[in-house]
C-alpha cells in the first residue's frame, strides 16, 4: 500500500481527505474599520468574515468567484438588418399621449 493513500474506510476502501468548513470569524464594525486590510488579507486566503453591529450580523466579506476570463471572438456579434431603424420614442417631435407638457401650441 502507498504511503500516499488516505485512510482507510469501513469498507476496505480509500476514504476520501476530510474537508473543514470552519465557521466564519464574526468581528465587530470599529474592529473592522480599524483591521480591514488585515481582514482583507484573511479573505483573500478564503476565509468569510462576518461584519456585525452590537452582536447583530449585518454584512460579509467573502472571496470573489474567479472571473471567466473574456476572449474576443467567444460569442458572435449579431447586427440585424435595421439596427439604424428610426426609433419613434426618440423623434424630437414625437410626445407621449400621456405627457402633459407634450401637446402644448407655441
Amino acid at each position: 500500500m502507498s504511503e500516499d493513500a488516505g485512510p482507510i474506510d469501513a469498507s476496505g476502501e480509500t476514504a476520501p481527505e476530510a474537508v473543514v468548513i470552519l465557521p466564519p470569524v464574526t468581528v465587530n464594525v470599529h474592529e473592522a474599520k480599524t483591521h480591514l486590510s488585515k481582514l482583507l488579507a484573511r479573505v483573500e486566503a478564503g476565509e468569510r468574515i462576518v461584519i456585525a453591529r452590537a452582536g447583530r450580523p449585518i454584512a460579509v466579506l467573502a472571496p470573489m468567484d474567479p472571473a471567466t476570463p473574456r476572449r474576443p471572438g467567444d460569442e458572435p456579434i449579431v447586427i440585424r438588418d435595421d439596427f439604424d431603424a428610426h426609433l419613434p420614442e426618440f423623434d424630437p417631435d414625437y410626445t407621449h399621449p400621456n405627457d402633459p407638457l407634450g401637446n402644448q401650441q407655441p
